[in-house]
């Protein structure tokens, strides 16, 4: 029993670099401080382009607390695939602040980031496999709703010629440009409200 128990342990040290007893007892919140130092952080850009850091750091942060608050004290080697999936059932079965439905979207956009923090977690040797590779996939996109469909060309035409009127022609631009840039519904409608009421009928 002590030369299995020897082995192990042998065989945990080479795949951690020789970290492997140091780091049996890291827990979730350690990395969620580490990954939150090291990861989520306000974006950085260059040219334009964004190099680091996160975009939407409010929303990260909320799904940070989000997990830290379910695994808690846990220890990172003690997470399995199931664990997991607890996860994903207990936050679909879970309200949202204004009391509706939470969305599979939502719950898919905290599980990638637990997936990334264990993948975090298993680079720095903290943890021998991410649970998200013992198992079936977790994160099915395939179960989001599907995007609302594109107006087709006549649908576009109508639209714009229903700004023609002299109490519409500024939404005209805006139409255009969301339009051609495939703008998403809230920002749309934020932008465009008054089109709500336009007659599209020939």
């Amino acid at each position: 029993m002590l030369e299995i128990y020897l082995q192990a342990l042998l065989r945990d040290i080479d795949a951690t670099d020789g970290q492997g007893p140091l780091t049996e007892r890291k827990t979730f919140a350690e990395l969620c401080d580490y990954f939150e130092k090291h990861y989520v952080k306000p974006a950085e850009y260059v040219d334009g382009r964004k190099v680091a850091g996160i975009r939407s750091l409010g929303t990260a942060k909320g799904q940070l607390n989000v997990l830290r608050d379910y695994f808690g004290s846990c220890r990172l080697r003690s997470i399995t695939h199931g664990d997991v999936r607890q996860l994903r059932s207990a936050r679909l079965a879970q309200a949202t602040r204004t009391k509706t439905q939470r969305t599979i979207a939502s719950v898919n956009r905290e599980l990638s980031m637990l997936r990334r923090m264990l993948n975090v977690a298993q680079r720095e040797g903290w943890i021998l496999r991410s649970p998200f590779a013992a198992g079936d996939s977790l994160i099915s996109l395939a179960d989001e709703n599907k995007r609302e469909r594109i107006l087709t060309r006549e649908e576009e035409l109508k639209l714009l010629a229903a700004c023609d009127a002299p109490q519409r022609g500024h939404l005209k631009a805006i139409l255009i440009c969301a339009l051609d840039t495939g703008m998403r519904q809230a920002r749309y409608s934020r932008c465009v409200g008054e089109m709500w009421t336009l007659k599209m009928d020939p």
